[in-house]
């Protein structure tokens, strides 16, 4: 189990990465995106850190905080994460 202090959305859709750091978060969506010939997993971590927008439109790839407005919301419907008492999230499935 870590603690998720940021997750890599795309907005609008689904989280598909977190981790403790923004580094891990975005290692961790490199595992999940496709690239353009339909491969999961197909993108480096560089090209997933060029897809994220600072200020993102619906559909765009963003990476939000622990804290961020949207950041609970996007948990909440993300399996493999939990919430703790201590309202710090965590990823379940990690080790």
């Amino acid at each position: 189990m870590k603690r998720i202090n940021f997750a890599v959305i795309q907005s609008g859709y689904a989280v598909f990465g977190v981790g403790e750091t923004r580094e891990a978060a975005i290692a961790d969506a490199a595992n999940w995106l496709e690239d353009e010939n339909g491969v999961q997993g197909g993108l480096t971590e560089e090209q997933v850190e060029e897809l994220i927008q600072v200020r993102p439109n619906n559909g765009d790839f963003t990476i939000l905080r622990q804290g961020d407005s949207e950041f609970d919301d996007y948990l909440e419907n993300q399996g493999g994460c939990t919430k703790h008492d201590d309202g710090i999230w965590y990823d379940e499935d990690a080790e």
